[in-house]
C-alpha cells in the first residue's frame, strides 16, 4: 500500500539478445521480423569492448521500433 492505494506492478518482458563482431547481419534480420508493437523491449548486447559502435545509427533503418544506446 502506498498512501492508502494499492500500487500494481506491471510485467514488462524484455528479450536479450547478444553477439559479436559477427551480430550486425542476426541483429538486421531478427529486427526486420519482429512486429513493432509486440510489447517487450528488444535489448540487444554486443561485445565491442572499447570499440565505438554504430548499431544506434544502423538498426532503426531496420525497425519501426526506438534504438537507444546504453553505453555503461
Amino acid at each position: 500500500m502506498v498512501h492508502g492505494r494499492q500500487t500494481r506492478l506491471k510485467r514488462f518482458p524484455v528479450v536479450c539478445v547478444g553477439g559479436s563482431a559477427g551480430g550486425l547481419d542476426a541483429y538486421i534480420r531478427l529486427l526486420k521480423h519482429l512486429p513493432t508493437d509486440m510489447g517487450a523491449a528488444i535489448l540487444i548486447v554486443n561485445h565491442l569492448r572499447t570499440v565505438s559502435t554504430l548499431l544506434r545509427e544502423i538498426l532503426p533503418g531496420y525497425t519501426q521500433m526506438p534504438v537507444e544506446l546504453i553505453t555503461e
